[in-house]
């Protein structure tokens, strides 16, 4: 890491249990710099501690909330191994943002579906750990620009910037949100360039 992110070399680290988030957070404690736009991948379990070092590293963390597994009706299927205070908190996204940290939103797949209107509406009706429209939205758009480096080309509508944009079938701003995932593409543009059309 002390090597690759001088060249410009950013890490994306899957880390799906407490200890592996740990373990991750302090290499880039160790080796890293907040110049750094690491990532932290799938952040399914993470011990309080943790949740206020994302912001300080400047690390992203990468959450899937596409999987009904990842549902809080489904957290303590598991208490048997992980133990019930582990199981208690999965995937804690508000937790997160509570702390200031960057998200991202992915699929996986194939474990969940591409789809990401299902992943939109998990990560805003998933109580306790859901996080507001406008916010599952930039976790999508900006805040996956910014980990690419690539937020002054893509990742919000402005002028300057490329146009890639999609138009839906509906205001998911009007909707309620347990329809967000029937949330259809009808036109797509790229790069100012009309490449699907329904």
């Amino acid at each position: 890491m002390a090597a690759l992110e001088a060249t410009g070399f950013d890490f994306h680290i899957h880390a799906i249990g407490n200890r592996g988030v740990t373990e991750a957070l302090n290499a880039i404690q160790q080796s890293g710099t907040v110049n750094g736009r690491h990532r932290l991948t799938h952040v399914e379990m993470i011990t309080d501690a943790d949740l206020n070092r994302f912001k300080i590293l400047n690390v992203t963390a990468d959450a899937q909330v596409g999987g009904e597994f990842t549902q809080p009706q489904y957290w303590h299927d598991n208490d048997h191994l992980l133990g019930v205070d582990l199981a208690n908190n999965q995937v804690p996204i508000k937790s997160l943002k509570d702390a200031g940290a960057r998200v991202t939103l992915s699929s996986d797949w194939n474990v969940s579906s591409l789809n990401p209107f299902i992943a939109i509406q998990n990560a805003v009706i998933r109580t306790p750990q859901n996080i507001s429209l406008e916010e599952a939205i930039k976790a999508y758009t900006i805040n996956g620009a910014y980990t690419m480096r690539q937020e002054d080309e893509v990742g919000s509508l402005k002028a300057g910037k490329l146009a890639d944009f999609v138009v839906l079938d509906k205001d998911i701003f009007a909707i309620s949100s347990n329809q967000i995932n029937q949330t259809k593409v009808v036109l797509t543009i790229f790069d100012g360039e009309e490449i699907y059309k329904k």
